[in-house]
Order: C-alpha cells, then structure tokens, then sequence
C-alpha cells in the first residue's frame, strides 16, 4: 500500500505536469494526464480507464480555483488562465461550468447551455432545501450534546426525510 505522502507528491507532480502541458483544451489533457500517470506507473487498471480522466478535469480545475483564491503565481497559475481565458481578454468569462458531458467556459456558453447550468443549479436548490429542512427538524428534539442516535429510531428518521 502506498503511503499518504507518497500519494500526494504524486499528484502534485501530475498536476504539474498538466499545468506545464495545458494548451486550453482540458478535456484532451485530462486524457493525456491520465495516460501520462499510467506510463509511470501510478496508477491503472479498468476504473482508472473510466473514471481517470474525470477526476484529473475536477482536480486540475480545483487547482487553477485555489491559484486564483489566493492570488498567487503557483505553478504560473496566470499563465495557466492566460490560456484558457476568453479571446476578449476578460477572466470574467473563463469560469468553466459542467454542461451535459462536457465542461464549458462562461463566454463559449450558448442558451440551451445557459438552461441546463440554471435548471441543474435549481435542482440542486430544491435537494439542499429539503436537506436543510431535515436537519432542522433533527436539531429541533435534540439538546446540548444529545446525538441523533441517542433520540431518533431508524424509523423516526425516515419519516423525518419523507
């Protein structure tokens, strides 16, 4: 098994690598990456053919995230978003959104784009609503440092969720 640190000094040279690589086309460097961590060794096998490829676009996209959150030059995040940035020049329109199956950036979005991102982001509303509703009504019989197992049944809590 490897260790923790090992993992992370992995990935962390995987995303370097990616950010060096990166020519604005991130699902083809997704699968380049994933490749790339396969021939060295470190990682493979059926679930990483399928999902290998997903996972580096959410790590890769986090990680430009936390470069700009902090404002700092990691790794050359500016040059990084350089590159993916809008011709207009703008960053305001590189903020990349999940459409279907595939990631866009704000400014390549169309209408029929723009409906999906709205209605998904209305379900996922709805779905933390109810989930914040649940749990109000879990806190509302508990006390000080009860637990929810100490004061609900298995049965209570569905019906709470129902």
């Amino acid at each position: 098994m490897i260790a923790a640190v090992e993992v992370g000094v992995m990935m962390e040279e995987l995303i370097t690598w990616m950010h060096s690589e990166f020519d604005g086309d991130l699902t083809a460097l997704s699968h380049r990456a994933a490749e790339y961590a396969e021939s060295q060794g470190w990682i493979g096998g059926e679930l990483w053919h399928e999902a290998g490829a997903v996972m580096l676009t959410f790590m890769f996209r986090q990680d430009i995230r936390r470069a700009r959150a902090a404002d700092s030059s990691r790794r050359a995040a500016g040059d990084v978003i350089d590159k993916v940035r809008d011709p207009s020049g703008d960053p305001v329109f590189m903020e990349w959104y999940r459409c279907e199956n595939r990631w866009l950036q704000l400014g390549q979005m169309t209408k029929k784009d723009c409906e999906f991102v709205a209605e998904h982001r209305r379900k996922i509303a709805v779905a933390n609503q109810k989930e914040a509703e649940f749990f109000e009504a879990l806190a509302a019989r508990l006390r000080g440092k009860d637990r929810i197992i100490d004061r609900y049944t298995p049965e209570q809590i569905e019906a709470l969720r129902d």
